[in-house]
């Protein structure tokens, strides 16, 4: 008599909608000089791998190793563009000349080969590069592959226009602005590892009761029809330090009692600040 087959357990498959993506972690952490300039995004962990691979595919050789910025308007990319050229000043021994910004519509009207040689050893910041034209952007990539000086472009703009842009010229943009970051929508998680991370930049910590009135706050502020900006963050942390630093009987109570500092000699920002 056959033994009868054993039958194995049958792995139920959830729906899509139902799995949970892992965020990307970073495959390092920021170095020295890339701290001083991004240490404020050190929480948001997706955020720092994307900085982290573009930093690791910049070059200053020009025909490849540029890089492009791609967020909405209120994503900090325009920052995070002039932060990069930053970082490149720190880390290339032969970045020695100047930085220039120009939007996309205004690149569109001039000599593009001849404004990337006016920039050796420097860097070139294309605002809005999502308003170049499909010939500009090829112009400019065309440029850089020429170019035998060391020079770093970098584009930003919103992402649908962007990868409109790349898909026109699609194998010598890849090619040439083969460094990229991709600004997500940040979720309240993010916008708070934010706030920490740029109060600490100040020289200032969050204890727990603060960090939960920063959630409070960043909650109230978020709606359907507003997103809270990297901004509005910043500025919800600028007050609640002017209001630490207020010299009343309650500062003056802190500094009697060991309450003002953390271990670290920080200044510590409590609930009551962010109220």
């Amino acid at each position: 008599e056959e033994e009868e087959e054993e039958k194995k357990p049958v792995k139920k498959k959830h729906p899509k909608y139902m799995k949970i993506e892992k965020a990307p972690s970073s495959k390092r952490d920021f170095d020295k000089e890339e701290k001083l300039v991004f240490g404020r995004f050190e929480g948001i962990e997706w955020l720092k791998a994307e900085i982290v691979n573009a930093i690791d595919n910049i070059s200053m050789e020009p025909a490849h190793g540029n890089v492009v910025v791609v967020g909405t308007e209120n994503s900090g990319r325009r920052n995070i563009a002039v932060d990069i050229v930053r970082v490149m000043q720190q880390l290339e021994n032969g970045f020695k000349g100047k930085v220039a910004k120009i939007s996309g519509e205004a690149l569109n009207k001039k000599d593009i080969p001849l404004t990337v040689k006016k920039l050796k050893k420097g860097a070139l910041i294309i605002e809005n590069a999502h308003d170049l034209t499909p010939s500009s952007a090829r112009i400019v990539a065309e440029a850089l592959e020429l170019e035998t000086e060391q020079v770093l472009v970098v584009m930003e703009g919103d992402k649908e226009g962007m990868e409109a842009l790349f898909e026109s010229s699609k194998a010598i943009m890849d090619r040439v602005f083969n460094a990229r970051i991709e600004l997500q929508e940040y979720t309240t998680d993010d916008l708070v590892a934010y706030g920490k991370g740029y109060a600490k930049e100040q020289e200032y910590v969050i204890d727990d009761m603060g960090v939960l009135a920063m959630y409070r706050r960043i909650g109230d502020m978020q709606t359907l029809e507003h997103t809270v900006t990297l901004e509005e963050v910043r500025e919800i942390v600028d007050n609640a330090i002017k209001h630490v630093d207020k010299k009343n009987m309650s500062h003056f109570m802190d500094v009697l009692l060991a309450k003002r500092y953390d271990d670290d000699d920080y200044i510590i920002l409590r609930e009551k600040d962010f109220i």
